[in-house]
């Protein structure tokens, strides 16, 4: 086996020790470690069938984190309403006490709280603490007195509303310019302040309603067809404000029909024709486009074909229809940041990516019927623009 250490509490985070050739499913280190945060990770090497070839490592094993010294860690609180709330840690070996400092965090040196007489890893806060964010640390103390490092300061930040965050409700796309807007009730709420912007300019209000009563919102003021960003957060009864909502993003769309005018073009009646001589100077085929209709992909109206002169134009007078909604894929890769500088990692994911190589001998991919429909369009809009004297030329030669 091979077990591989790094300190995640400095940054960047560094290599601390690895050991490799280890035959047992369990390690003791040599030497102690210093204070602090590390994470490992183990894994294993095996012979193939080959008794001659290099081990095979397999891939490593997920990281467990680990404090050295007795660092507590802090649950996180986050956002809470209650004024007066229960701090709790993880419970660290041979710890007899705790330690618990607690600060504003605009005056993260000034203690609002500090105890070192905690028997159990938690503590309830008895003043009420006024709307604001706090930092607190814990640290533990073992029967002989001696001290752990103090916690993360960024596990121990929280903030104290006097209400708490709504979550407002999808906005489905549609072409009323008034929609309504719809919210959760937020806790500590005594109304709603609700705005509402252009997605390109976040920073200026179109409309701004800070005395809602109730969980909905319906502005007088019509919206142009667009792109817009709404938040939402509650005001409690002493008008403090709670935290905004996360943003939610929403579509006007027009109500117009967007037409387009049918146009009469000139072209060769069959690819055939363009290599054989012709009885008459010139074949006309007239061709009505599809009308669009705005919003609805792939939907064609009104079609129409009409020939003149020509026995057999199958295929020739086609009507393509056109998606007019783009598809938009998503998708993101993520590399474990630790793990980087391994080298055989690195070439673990690298190699494993796919490079395709085009073969000028292979036979061509088979196509759908919408790309051939699309190259059909590209053949006759090409055939369209050539120019008539052209074609007399063509059929003369």
């Amino acid at each position: 086996y091979q077990i591989w250490f790094n300190r995640i509490d400095v940054v960047p985070n560094v290599k601390y020790l690895v050991e490799t050739n280890l035959t047992a499913t369990e390690y003791l280190t040599a030497n102690p470690f210093p204070d602090g945060r590390y994470k490992v990770w183990t894994r294993a090497y095996v012979t193939g069938t080959n008794p001659q070839a290099p081990l095979i490592a397999s891939s490593f094993s997920n990281g467990v984190v680990f404090e050295v010294g007795g660092r507590p860690v802090f649950n996180s609180v986050d956002e809470t309403t209650d004024t007066t709330p229960l701090l709790t840690w993880s419970q660290v070996t041979g710890a007899v006490r705790y330690e618990v400092f607690l600060a504003a965090a605009t005056s993260p040196s000034t203690a609002i709280v500090r105890l070192d007489d905690l028997t159990v890893p938690q503590y309830q806060v008895t003043t009420p603490l006024a709307a604001g964010a706090y930092i607190a640390w814990t640290r533990s103390i073992s029967a002989t007195g001696e001290r752990s490092p103090w916690s993360l300061t960024s596990d121990g930040r929280f903030t104290v509303n006097s209400a708490s965050r709504p979550v407002v409700n999808p906005i489905p796309p549609g072409s009323d310019s008034t929609p309504t807007i719809s919210w959760s009730p937020a806790a500590g709420a005594d109304h709603y302040d609700v705005y509402i912007s252009t997605a390109a300019n976040t920073g200026t209000a179109l409309i701004r309603d800070q005395n809602v009563a109730g969980t909905s919102f319906t502005s007088s003021v019509a919206l142009p067809a667009g792109n817009f960003r709404v938040w939402v957060r509650a005001i409690s009864a002493d008008s403090t404000p709670g935290p905004w909502s996360v943003g939610v993003s929403f579509t006007i769309v027009s109500n117009d029909v967007e037409s387009f005018e049918v146009e009469t073009v000139t072209m060769m009646a069959s690819l055939g024709a363009l290599a054989a001589p012709m009885d008459s100077a010139e074949v006309t085929v007239s061709l009505i486009p599809a009308r669009i209709v705005d919003g609805a992909a792939g939907q064609v109206a009104d079609r129409e074909t009409s020939v003149a002169g020509v026995q057999d134009v199958s295929g020739v007078a086609e009507v393509i229809q056109v998606e007019v909604s783009p598809a938009v894929a998503e998708g993101s890769d993520e590399a474990d940041g630790i793990m980087a500088n391994w080298d055989d990692a690195i070439w673990a994911e690298e190699s494993a990516k796919k490079t395709v190589v085009a073969d000028p001998g292979a036979a061509l991919p088979d196509v759908s019927a919408k790309t051939q429909r699309k190259d059909a369009f590209g053949w006759l809009a090409g055939l369209a623009i050539i120019p008539p004297a052209l074609r007399r030329r063509k059929t003369e030669e």
